[in-house]
């Protein structure tokens, strides 16, 4: 029983001391977050899940077959954005006055077991 309580708290330590899996950014008026994700060298990243966290507000979503994305408006405040995959790393957000929009995705860590 005492090995399984060391191996829990081991896995909490290194997921909260790990990499970042989100990104967090300020909404600083109702912004429209919709665009195209890409990869590095520019092709879409169709069927990709996104989880859009606002306040107590969460959406997930995925692209679709071109990338694209719709969260919709966001109300001001902080948020946070991520995706389960391990292959690339949170999607950075950029707004100014004309809305928000997620920038190229960048690869993360890929380990080889």
């Amino acid at each position: 029983m005492r090995i399984v309580v060391i191996m829990i708290f081991a896995v909490t330590v290194l997921f909260e001391c790990g990499p970042k899996q989100y990104s967090e950014f300020t909404v600083d008026h109702p912004a429209k977050l919709s665009g195209q994700l890409l990869d590095p060298q520019g092709a879409a990243i169709a069927n990709l899940k996104l989880v859009l966290r606002c306040g107590a507000n969460t959406i997930q979503l995925r692209t679709d077959i071109q990338g694209n994305y719709d969260f919709g408006v966001l109300q001001p405040g902080v948020c946070r954005i991520g995706t389960p995959s391990n292959v690339w790393k949170p999607p950075e957000v950029n707004c100014d006055v004309r809305g928000c929009a997620l920038q190229k995705l960048r690869i993360g860590l890929i380990s080889m077991a």
